[in-house]
């Protein structure tokens, strides 16, 4: 591995190390669950094997999460996992980098009925993809494929407003 490939590697895990303390931080004090976060792992794969297949998952969900980190492998993807007290696997998301922004390209959230963290999880995602542009220098955040039911959320209580491009689907954005 060159010299510059793994100094650009070490500054975008140290940029999503501290995106994440950052997001926990912020919104644990919301919240007031004592929840953490960390990058995907066997562990995380056991959990969701365990917590979330036994169970039926929305329909905007039901992501092949295993499949999904494993061909995400480019420098900068960010994949953090949502543990709530407990080991409870509360969510797990996935953003990375395309030019001048940081796109959260998936996010599920716990389906079962009583997680902690429920009505958070889009909070913690959208504070960590925040900071982890800041860090990096990239001035906006962005979300595709944002379920209809979903997208006030996002445009009324998180500040993005939805582009809609000539060609192609329609996405939302935010400067951060």
């Amino acid at each position: 591995m060159s010299a510059d490939l793994h100094k650009a590697k070490a500054r975008y895990h140290e940029a999503g190390a501290t995106a994440c303390r950052h997001a926990v931080d912020a919104v644990r004090r919301q919240s007031g669950v004592d929840f953490h976060m960390r990058e995907w792992s066997r562990s995380s794969e056991l959990a969701f094997d365990e917590q979330w297949l036994p169970v039926s998952r929305h329909e905007d969900g039901g992501f092949d999460w295993p499949k999904i980190y494993s061909r995400y492998r480019e420098p900068g993807t960010l994949k953090p996992v949502i543990w709530s007290p407990g080991e409870r696997l509360s969510g797990l998301f996935l953003c990375t980098i395309h030019g001048k922004s940081v796109k959260l390209q998936w996010l599920e959230g716990d389906p079962r009925e009583n997680c902690p963290l429920k009505g958070f999880r889009a909070t913690i995602a959208v504070e960590t993809m925040a900071v982890y542009a800041q860090l990096l220098g990239r001035p906006e955040i962005c979300l595709e494929g944002v379920a209809d039911g979903v997208k006030p959320l996002y445009i009324d209580g998180y500040g993005f407003t939805e582009v809609i491009p000539h060609k192609g689907s329609s996405y939302l954005k935010r400067a951060v």
